[in-house]
């Protein structure tokens, strides 16, 4: 019997407790960001703020959007370098759109939400990649910004030290040694690389690093995209700045390596910070007013082109006849969408907090309270802010495909886009609400996922971002009304130029709801896992019902089951360490599958654990990337098409096969017993992806028994007859003996269950799981090869990979692909250890090591 849920999970209190340990890290820096920020624009109005934000020139600001499309670009070449790297082929266009929706996804929200099931993921696996090129593609241009990221900190340190002292406040000859040495650790790790091919372990997964000539160029399109991304905010800076544009861009690279490791959705509040603390001389009204606007230019205004163009591809090409016509860079368009639109309405949410947080402008408040009553401007208030935090709140929604999100973030843009015009005539703000309509209302094929919004988990990722977002709009109005903002009896001041108190209540109300909510999603009982050991009589009706060999391991007794509400379709699973491997897909009703994998996912990531998926068909593919997986080749299932296949026993007649109905089983448990007795050790401990035996001791389903000329009983076999005319090799346990006599008595059974599913009317029987051919070359190889052959059904009796593929390969089976899905990257190192010990029921040997690798060395 494996782990159950409490003991699979390694100290599940200590895991719960690193996770709000690192999202209260994020949010203590961002606090800490605020109060930096506080300190400096002490003497600041929010009115100034927005003044500067809107006094920039049409040509600076022209400029900066043209250094931003230049940057993002030159972003494309991160992955151009890495799929050259790993000797991957993709056309340019496919490589482009893949690259610049990741990115302005990624910039915008952050490393803490972007996992396995990223935009990369979806778009690269239609183009052949697997989970593993992907994962290393992800790692190469992750090196690629650090590399470039080191080199230009270095050169500024070396040769502008005296502004770089401003942030981190050490001595000017100091920080020129941390150029030189920043400098030189570069030089020695591009001469390290270029001696001999270098790896890179990390949590089991083997990355080769680049040689000399391509981690040259990795440093050279880093830099040029910091160049142009540092200039786009330099062009908008103001003229009495005072410092040449080498320091700036160092500053610039100091605050944004910060605020990518504070963790902070896009780094918010750290970057601003870290650039007003290093030039003190400058205006911070204008300053403030200037890294908003790049905040615009450089992050919002890329994702939302990025949005409205899949959207438009979607709404003109769904991507199901984007896939027929073979486009599959519109195919992928359509599967990344809902996660852009996430993160647009996100965003929309985000702002219409912080501008009803704002100090109104003068002009159009006078027109406000000239034309409509205070109780229609207070009630409009009131309305976008409850719109706002329901906008960010349901981002997690979209992010998950759910259709009740699409609806309400629907609705929340709608009358949000009204009330900020009763608000304040906030037509621009209006404008861009409904634009982030009209993109939603394009993507209405990506939701259609049933289920409660309240029911979905809110990682702690997902809370930070929530908390972060309220957090700043709160901050932001402490600081346009001051004292104001902060007195209580503002709660209560009615009138036309009661803003203060408008601020107060809105922001009361906006608390309130995400407190609630907060509360509800993270208190509310979590869905049982399932029974583990008692069986649902719906599952069984289901697994006796199926056309799958696969239903009937339900039976084992090893599994816990998640079933849908109408009982007409499970998903059976078991889990180990942090791993929560499902069985196959989902059994019974198709149109239930969906749901019941995501159910499936957000159940383990409820628990800390990490879900996976065996033994799943290449045209699961699409289903398992909705939620996140990819698959990754395990192997093939060997199926012998029976009205064809030779049932001559070539091990000689001193073996025999008795046939036993399963209605006579019972009868010969004395000859099971005996067999059993025999078997060799931890033969019975193996499970999930075989067959078990009853409670009694005893196979399911018509046995067979073989003996030799006297009689001695060596081993039986069972056969699992599924409907429509499938068959499956249920179970095959053969004595202790020597190696050669073992695979004699198990091809004796083999042959003899062959001929016994072809006599019952069976048209296929399925042996069970092949190794794949040429597993030397693959980049699972070494993961596989710590968990050895009991990986698969009948490996047990094999030493070796090639051994148990030439037996399997010998009864001229069709060999149909088979995959595990897993998140990708270095969890499908821990999720093919944990499967191998599910299965065998035995510890691994080692922790598996996953090579990735070019498949020829880089000259």
């Amino acid at each position: 019997m494996q782990h159950d849920t409490a003991s699979s999970l390694t100290h599940p209190a200590r895991q719960w407790l690193l996770r709000w340990a690192a999202v209260g890290a994020s949010l203590m820096v961002f606090a800490l960001a605020l109060f930096a920020l506080n300190r400096i624009l002490a003497d600041v109005r929010v009115g100034e703020v927005l003044a500067a934000f809107s006094s920039i020139g049409r040509e600076a600001l022209l400029v900066s959007v043209a250094l931003t499309a230049l940057s993002y670009v030159t972003l494309t070449g991160y992955d151009a370098v890495a799929l050259r790297h790993l000797h991957l082929k993709v056309p340019y266009g496919h490589t482009a759109l893949a690259s610049f929706t990741s990115y302005a996804f990624s910039n915008n929200i952050g490393l803490a939400l972007l996992t396995g099931g990223s935009i990369r993921y979806r778009i690269y696996s239609l183009e052949g990649l697997t989970a593993l090129d992907i994962a290393a593609l992800t790692g190469i241009s992750t090196l690629t910004f650090f590399l470039g990221a080191m080199c230009a900190l270095g050169i500024v340190l070396v040769a502008e030290p005296v502004t770089l002292s401003a942030i981190d406040r050490l001595p000017v000859t100091l920080n020129q040694l941390l150029g030189a040495a920043m400098l030189g650790a570069l030089a020695f790790y591009c001469v390290w690389v270029s001696l001999r091919p270098r790896a890179l372990d990390a949590r089991g997964l083997r990355l080769r690093l680049p040689g000399a000539g391509l981690t040259l160029s990795q440093i050279a399109i880093a830099v040029t995209d910091i160049a142009f991304a540092s200039a786009a905010l330099y062009v908008l800076m103001p003229a009495e700045l005072g410092v040449e544009y080498t320091a700036f861009a160092g500053i610039f690279v100091a605050s944004l390596t910060l605020g990518i490791l504070a963790h902070t959705p896009g780094g918010i509040g750290v970057f601003e910070a870290m650039i007003l603390i290093a030039l003190p001389h400058a205006p911070p009204d204008v300053l403030l007013g200037r890294l908003i606007l790049f905040r615009c230019v450089y992050y919002l205004l890329p994702l939302a082109v990025a949005a409205g163009m899949l959207a438009f591809n979607e709404a003109l090409h769904p991507a199901g006849v984007a896939r027929r016509l073979g486009d599959t860079a519109l195919a992928a368009g359509g599967a990344a969408a809902p996660q852009l639109v996430s993160l647009l309405v996100l965003a929309c949410g985000a702002l219409v907090l912080l501008s009803g947080a704002a100090t109104p402008d003068h002009a159009r408040h006078a027109w406000v309270s000239d034309l409509l009553p205070v109780a229609l401007r207070d009630s409009a208030h009131l309305v976008a802010g409850l719109c706002g935090v329901a906008l960010v709140i349901l981002a997690r929604g979209l992010f998950r495909r759910l259709t009740r999100a699409w609806r309400f973030a629907a609705f929340a843009l709608a009358i949000g886009a009204v009330a900020v015009v009763l608000r304040g005539f906030d037509f621009e703000e209006a404008g861009i609400l409904v634009f982030v309509l009209f993109v939603l209302l394009g993507t209405r094929r990506g939701f259609a996922r049933r289920g409660r919004i309240r029911a979905q988990t809110y990682p702690a990722a997902w809370i930070a971002v929530i908390l972060s977002v309220i957090g700043f709009s709160l901050w932001l109005g402490v600081l346009a009304y001051g004292q104001r903002g902060l007195d209580p009896q503002a709660l209560l001041q009615f009138g036309s130029h009661a803003d203060a108190g408008r601020f107060m209540r809105t922001s009361l109300a906006v608390v309130v709801c995400a407190v609630v909510f907060i509360a509800l999603v993270t208190l509310r009982i979590r869905e049982d896992g399932g029974a583990k050991t008692m069986i649902p009589l719906g599952v069984r009706a289901i697994s006796r019902a199926s056309a799958d060999p696969i239903a009937r391991l339900a039976f084992n007794g090893d599994k816990r089951f998640l079933v849908d509400d109408s009982d007409t379709a499970f998903l059976m699973y078991g889990v180990r360490r942090r791993t929560w491997l499902a069985m196959g897909m989902p059994q019974g009703e198709p149109s239930a599958a969906a749901s019941l994998l995501w159910r499936f996912r957000e159940l383990a990531e409820a628990e800390g654990g990490s879900a996976a998926v065996y033994d799943v068909s290449e045209g699961d593919a699409a289903a398992l990337n909705e939620i996140g997986l990819v698959p990754a080749r395990i192997g093939d299932r060997a199926i012998v098409d029976l009205a064809s296949a030779a049932v001559s026993d070539p091990a000689g007649s001193h073996l025999q096969v008795a046939a036993v109905p399963a209605a006579d089983v019972r009868a010969r448990a004395a000859t099971f017993a005996a067999i059993r007795a025999a078997l060799p050790q931890g033969l019975l401990q193996a499970g999930f992806s075989r067959a078990r035996l009853s409670d009694e001791g005893l196979p399911r389903g018509d046995a067979l028994i073989l003996s030799d000329s006297d009689g001695v009983a060596l081993g039986y076999a069972s056969v699992w007859f599924a409907r429509d005319g499938h068959a499956a090799l249920d179970l095959v346990h053969t004595v202790s003996a020597p190696p050669d006599e073992m695979r004699d008595h198990m091809r004796a059974l083999f042959v003899a269950s062959m001929a016994h599913a072809r006599a019952a009317g069976a048209a296929t029987l399925d042996l069970g799981l092949v190794p794949p051919g040429g597993l030397d070359d693959l980049m699972l190889a070494p993961a596989l090869a710590a968990v050895g052959p009991g990986f698969y059904e009948h490996g047990s009796g094999f030493a070796d990979f090639d051994r148990l593929r030439a037996f399997m390969l010998s009864f001229a089976p069709r060999l149909v692909p088979r995959h595990m899905a897993t998140p990708g990257g270095a969890q499908l190192a821990d999720a093919v250890r944990d499967a191998g010990e599910l299965i065998t029921g035995q510890p691994s040997r080692r922790r598996p090591r996953i090579d990735i690798r070019a498949q020829t060395q880089e000259r």
